[in-house]
């Protein structure tokens, strides 16, 4: 993991936030939160479930009732979204909480718009204006 966060261009993904995943948290430029609707992210489970107990997905284990009944209950409806998000937090990151993949893009967009106009000296002073840029964005957005 370390070598990844210290590549000059990368994408994680993941739920996790134990000491393993700090370096790429510390080295990331920007920290989506992706929190669709309960129910959808329930559907996502369910399909993926179906479509790798029937042969049609591959995944890396078979998968169990009792596995599909922890992923749901235990990573979906009780995962601590607001515990991730102190991690981000104390880290001095701050974490752009999306609901779908489109408000990912915008805000990514908007990032190297900001990135490009600070490397040519326009209007943007510093960085901390470029973050707050992006949450005034993403506030749009939603």
């Amino acid at each position: 993991m370390k070598s990844i966060a210290c590549s000059e261009a990368w994408i994680m993904e993941g739920a996790q936030y134990k000491d393993w995943t700090l370096p790429s948290i510390q080295e990331a430029d920007l920290i989506f939160v992706l929190n669709p609707n309960v129910f959808i992210r329930d559907y996502r489970i369910i399909k993926r479930f179906v479509l790798s107990r029937t042969g049609l997905r591959p995944w890396n284990y078979k998968q169990s009732f009792k596995d599909l009944c922890k992923m749901i209950v235990k990573w979906n409806h009780q995962y601590n979204i607001d515990a991730a998000i102190d991690v981000i937090n104390e880290n001095n990151k701050t974490a752009m909480i999306t609901k779908n993949k489109k408000q990912v893009i915008q805000l990514i967009e908007h990032h190297l718009e900001v990135v490009s106009d600070l490397q040519v000296g326009n209007k943007v002073k510093n960085s901390n204006r470029a973050k707050n840029t992006c949450d005034d964005f993403l506030n749009e957005v939603t």
